[in-house]
């Protein structure tokens, strides 16, 4: 450019030569060109909106996930023990979402399994497991008034039954129905 602006000053028509010094010194100088700053700019730009953009849209696909979760521990296709070696592996703010939406559901499962331990009427008497099972609800709700409660209840029929045990051994025993009081000695 700098080069075609000299050959037009050193022509040797008076036509083909540069009509002025500022139409020659236009020519001769170097312009910028703003390419460079454009293109810095455009990035620059984009950079921006994709660090704005970048946690919304992130939080929208988490919350998509965390709900299709619950979704699935609510309707059962997805069982409480592996939902929570699953939201296990999550970020602590998708684990809290999952468990608070999902309260209710997980409750109840820790509840069916405590009560599976010591449902009397199949014989079964299992409080220290039931009440494991309880505690390890715990873990996931600490602050829970039904867990409290559940937990109570089972502690008190724990102790009715050891109370009624023990009555109906005590009456037992004094009826002879557990050692003779008189003949042979049992260890001969």
């Amino acid at each position: 450019r700098q080069n075609r602006a000299l050959m037009r000053a050193l022509a040797l028509k008076r036509d083909d030569r540069t009509s002025s010094v500022e139409e020659f010194w236009e020519d001769i100088r170097p312009k910028k060109s703003h390419v460079k700053q454009y293109a810095a700019g455009g990035l620059i730009t984009v950079a921006v909106l994709v660090a704005l953009g970048y946690k919304p849209v992130m939080d929208y696909f988490h919350t998509r996930r965390n709900n299709g979760i619950v979704a699935q521990i609510k309707s059962g296709s997805l069982g409480v023990p592996q939902a929570l070696k699953t939201i296990a592996s999550l970020d602590k703010t998708s684990q809290r979402s999952i468990l608070d939406n999902a309260k209710n559901t997980i409750i109840q499962y820790f509840e069916q399994q405590a009560e599976k331990m010591v449902d009397q009427t199949k014989q079964q008497y299992n409080f220290p497991e039931a009440l494991n099972e309880i505690d390890t609800a715990k873990k996931y709700y600490s602050d829970s008034a039904e867990l409290a409660k559940i937990q109570s209840d089972l502690q008190s029929r724990l102790n009715d039954l050891e109370v009624s045990l023990n009555a109906q051994f005590q009456n037992d025993l004094k009826s002879d129905k557990i050692m003779p009081q008189s003949g042979e000695d049992i260890t001969d």
